[in-house]
């Protein structure tokens, strides 16, 4: 598994916050802002939602993660309501267009 995040890109377009500013505001020190934003060291998930926070932007955005070897299927639950047990009949359409 790699990963890579925006966080440099993200301060310069915010009014070129440094890291020291950053930290700050998410509650940590600067060289922690700094092992993260080089990819030396992974935020941890509460952290991570405070410097997508800060940005106003989802986490996901903020951090990309590519999982090697990550399968190529996706499994889909399907929840019939109404009481309604018959499988809709447009469900190879809905299942198309998933991404």
């Amino acid at each position: 598994m790699s990963w890579s995040n925006k966080i440099r890109e993200l301060r310069f377009e915010t009014d070129k916050m440094t890291q020291k500013e950053l930290a700050e505001r998410v509650g940590v020190s600067r060289q922690t802002i700094n092992a993260i934003e080089t990819n030396k060291h992974a935020p941890s998930l509460e952290l991570a939602f405070r410097i997508a926070d800060v940005f106003e932007t989802a986490v996901d955005y903020v951090f990309e993660f590519d999982y090697e070897g990550k399968p190529d299927i996706c499994i889909v639950s399907v929840v019939l309501r109404g009481g309604d047990d018959q499988i809709p009949d447009d469900w190879e359409e809905l299942v198309a267009s998933l991404p």
